[in-house]
């Protein structure tokens, strides 16, 4: 019997080091005998995405996160000795919180974590780049509408007179014309279909998300490019963001398809035609209400993945839409587009189910993560923070010690006449010196239409508000009328009317402000006090080879590595 269990020890050991030990992971931090993990810093790193200007940066933001983290765990001692992490208010927004994590997770396997891009995509990417396309595009609804104008164009019409007539795009005052346009800038599907053409060539057909597209290449010319090691760092980068809209937007198609949207015929016909025929400015409940009877709303419409719809649940449907994106009942291919958009977080919430998300090991830590984060704050609110107050004295005490922080600048009362060039700037200047009204000119003159009937009159500008402007009326005097200010590419003349000189605001006016600066320096305060006799007795480790290694080096081979 001994010899038995001394087998299966060794077993065990064994299974260990090719399983459990597997996934065990290198210690970022320690908090007394707690341990917090790469994976876990990597789920609070997903919950505030940001950009790191520099490995040194990231590193630095890191360190911090993982402090705040450690911290929070000795926050939860005290939260779980109140029984928080069972409090109902926590479970309930708990429960409200999973779906978006599915989603999150769902995201993560069918698309991020297929994003990556290796050295030869890269160059592939600079290379592309190294030209750009000017085009023209008809955009329209339906397959049939775009095939028709293709056989037009086929034929020999005009593509900037049709797309003037026929396209949805508000490019079409513009014959279409959508300018220049590098590799990556435009959405998948469109952009090869674009680069394929030749000078003057008219594509066929293109189906995107936002609807059916014609393309016509008008021109091409190579660009000046920067040499491919100084900027292959952010080409990578955007590569992968632009790889993870190809994969998102060919994901979300196959969603769509994979729901399998099928209207019946008597919603494409007897009841599109019922519907037609009710007068438009009826809302979608009004006609609900008074062209079908109760038998035909209980008559099932439409079937897809998720169940099957009855022609009143089709309508509730459309009521939740705003109207300009109402569908034509009886064009399928709309419809699906729709519905496959109106439908998106259902059908995602029940593929996520569907591969068991909720049951693996990262959508757990992420719900014990959002579980901590909601039962630690919950402890600062009602337990740290719960006895602050602030009295009057105090904030009388606040403002006579600080007025300088409450210091008013001053206010600039200016009339403003706007124009193109420096020299109808200088023109008007001299007009006025012979004596003209600055009012009247400015009606007849000011690029500002908002202004034209107030004959210029800004009112009183503060420090924030066009910068220009406000500097140089701080060195006019009350009537006076400026020489030519550039703003925003334009030219302005101006005339000071009044100034209200810079004060200090008073203690009612400050009042507020002064409350939420000294509740949150308490609150800090509270929070200092609770955490640091807990960080002596539970100290704080950072495992600073490690941390490093959890940063991607590559990412910032264009900027020098920064030792912190």
């Amino acid at each position: 019997m001994r010899k038995v269990l001394l087998a299966l020890v060794l077993i065990s050991m064994i299974l260990c080091v090719f399983l459990s030990c597997a996934k065990r992971e290198i210690a970022l931090a320690t908090v007394g005998e707690e341990v917090i993990t790469a994976s876990e810093l990597e789920i609070k790193m997903k919950q505030q995405p940001t950009r790191f200007s520099s490995f040194a940066d990231e590193l630095e933001r890191k360190r911090r996160l993982l402090e705040g983290m450690a911290e929070q765990k000795l926050l939860l001692k005290g939260a779980y000795e109140r029984g928080f992490d069972i409090d109902e208010e926590i479970l309930s927004r708990l429960e409200q919180q999973e779906p978006n994590l599915l989603l999150q997770l769902l995201y993560e396997r069918e698309v991020t974590s297929k994003s990556k891009v290796n050295e030869a995509e890269v160059k592939d990417f600079y290379k592309k780049q190294g030209e750009e396309i000017k085009i023209r595009h008809i955009l329209v609804k339906s397959e049939a509408v775009v095939d028709s104008l293709h056989q037009r164009l086929m034929e020999g019409e005009d593509f900037a007179v049709l797309a003037e007539a026929r396209s949805l795009d508000p490019t079409s005052a513009m014959g279409g014309e959508l300018g220049y346009f590098r590799w990556g800038s435009m959405i998948p599907g469109f952009q090869e279909a674009a680069f394929k053409l030749k000078i003057g060539q008219i594509s066929k057909p293109i189906k995107t998300q936002y609807g059916w597209h014609l393309i016509k290449l008008d021109e091409r010319r190579p660009v000046e490019q920067e040499p491919y090691e100084k900027v292959k760092g952010s080409l990578k980068k955007e590569l992968e963001s632009l790889k993870q809209g190809e994969l998102s937007a060919s994901f979300l198609e196959r969603l769509k398809e994979n729901a399998n949207f099928t209207p019946q015929p008597v919603l494409q016909k007897d009841f599109w035609e019922k519907y037609q025929s009710a007068p438009e400015s009826l809302q979608v409940r009004e006609k609900q209400a008074r062209i079908f009877t109760e038998e035909e709303l209980e008559t099932p419409v439409l079937s897809y993945s998720l169940g099957e719809w009855t022609l009143r649940e089709f309508l509730e449907f459309l009521d939740r839409l705003a109207p300009m994106d109402y569908p034509d009942w009886d064009d399928t291919e709309i419809l699906r587009d729709v519905l496959g958009k109106y439908l998106r977080r259902d059908l995602l919430l029940a593929l996520a189910e569907g591969q068991r998300i909720d049951k693996s090991e990262a959508f757990q830590m992420r719900l014990r993560s959002v579980k901590e984060d909601l039962t630690a704050q919950k402890f600062r609110t009602e337990v740290l923070e719960k006895n602050i107050t602030i009295s009057e004295e105090e904030l009388k005490e606040y403002y006579e010690e600080n007025k300088g922080k409450f210091r008013v600048p001053a206010e600039y009362h200016l009339r403003e006449i706007s124009v193109k060039t420096e020299a109808e700037a200088k023109d008007l200047i001299q007009r006025l010196e012979w004596g003209e009204d600055f009012t009247r000119l400015a009606r007849e003159n000011t690029l500002r239409t908002h202004l034209k009937e107030k004959g210029g009159d800004m009112g009183y500008l503060k420090s924030y508000q066009y910068p220009g402007l406000y500097q140089a009326a701080s060195k006019m005097k009350v009537g006076q009328i400026s020489q030519p200010i550039l703003v925003g590419g334009n030219w302005s003349v101006i005339k000071l009317e009044g100034v209200k000189e810079e004060g200090i605001r008073s203690f009612t006016e400050a009042r507020a402000e002064i409350e939420r600066v000294l509740v949150s320096k308490k609150k800090r305060e509270a929070y200092d006090n609770y955490i640091n006799p807990l960080k002596q007795e539970f100290p704080i480790t950072i495992n600073q080879e490690a941390l490093e290694k959890t940063v991607d080096r590559e990412k910032y081979a264009e900027i020098p590595i920064e030792r912190g």
